[in-house]
């Protein structure tokens, strides 16, 4: 199914342990449903009075299994869902944004958010929707006080287990990953394949932040003894640039490299390696600039053995776990893309847009 984020009123998001709910039929007046009288208004109530709360920064495994199916559509969706339901509820302590994220097991289940009417789910009041495969998530904005839904559905009578999280108030970004786009690996023998990664640097509003530690994808190379395979060479400051045009690439005649490549071992492989730099306690915010400095005859007039590489930057949230992130994942939620380079490379600064 393809992903439907709809917004229909600036509510916010809901949990709680799974519970049964009963359906209110619809009334025929147009204000939100508030009788048990059957007939054909455009919403469906259902009593979620009995669901249980969930937190902010809380994360709780649910099932659907052996449930009860209730609504087979919902107002702010355009599927099936005819499998049983999980809900969930949430008041909010403060008008801020929240996330929640579903995360099934293995089947095909679905994520609704809606308002509270009195003790009752309210489909009328439909917040979001995410209707994926796989993760479902919906980001919205809180109010102070207010009551809201999750409803846990099945797509076409899908049931499963599956994990349920809260996060309140605004994302913090710590990590900057830079990832080689470089389509393929050129000359091995005499170029160095890929971005060289001499340091990434943060300038924000209190002066200009290092990177601390690194993690990087291991065995790029597939040669133990490289001289560019040290990713702590692009911690601190950047220290290649000698501010004439030219570049230092090692320390000493040992050839120990000041830079860290993101190119492939071999032909084989390509030059598609990646690099995490942690920023420790730093917040990384809105307008803040992010410089990659990266080795080129652009700005190292004097060597011939580095090129302008293709890479692309990302910034991700502080609940990242860098050492067990796979590169698939900086194409994740956890992760912003600020933009490539194009074929130039070199010296790059990229704004930070939150907005």
């Amino acid at each position: 199914m393809n992903t439907r984020l709809l917004i229909a009123l600036g509510l916010a998001t809901c949990y709680a342990a799974a519970t049964a709910c009963t359906l209110i039929p619809d009334d025929d007046d147009s204000a939100d449903d508030d009788d048990s009288a059957g007939d054909d208004d455009d919403s469906t109530g259902v009593d979620c009075s009995s669901a249980a709360a969930l937190t902010c920064g809380s994360t709780i495994a649910g099932t659907t299994v052996g449930g009860t199916n209730q609504a087979t559509t919902w107002t702010c969706t355009d599927f099936d869902t005819t499998g049983p339901e999980a809900f969930y509820s949430f008041t909010a302590a403060a008008t801020e944004s929240v996330t929640v994220r579903m995360t099934p097991t293995t089947e095909d289940l679905d994520l609704i958010v809606l308002g509270a009417n009195g003790a009752a789910c309210d489909d009328g009041n439909c917040v979001g929707a995410s209707q994926d495969t796989g993760q479902e998530e919906v980001t919205f904005e809180a109010t102070a006080g207010s009551t809201y839904y999750f409803v846990v559905d099945g797509y076409e009578g899908a049931a499963d287990t599956f994990d349920i999280s809260l996060a309140c108030g605004a994302p913090t970004y710590r990590y900057v990953a830079v990832r080689s786009r470089t389509a393929t690996q050129i000359d091995i023998d005499n170029n160095t394949p890929g971005p060289d990664i001499d340091a990434v640097e943060i300038a924000q509003a209190g002066g200009t932040v290092s990177a601390t530690d690194y993690f990087a994808e291991d065995g790029e190379w597939g040669a133990a003894d490289n001289a560019n395979a040290d990713g702590a060479t692009a911690l601190g400051a950047p220290d290649a640039f000698n501010g004439d045009g030219s570049c230092v690439l090692s320390d000493d005649a040992s050839g120990d490299a000041r830079f860290y490549s993101l190119g492939g071992g071999d032909s084989t492989l390509g030059a598609q390696g990646w690099v995490i730099f942690d920023f420790g306690d730093v917040a990384i915010a809105d307008g803040d600039t992010i410089t990659v400095y990266e080795l080129g005859p652009s700005d190292c007039s004097n060597v011939s053995t580095v090129r302008d590489d293709e890479y692309e930057v990302y910034i991700g949230l502080g609940t990242v776990d860098p050492v067990t992130e796979p590169i698939s994942a900086l194409d994740g939620a956890d992760w912003l893309s600020l933009g490539t380079t194009g074929t130039g490379g070199g010296i790059t600064s990229f704004e930070v847009d939150l907005n």
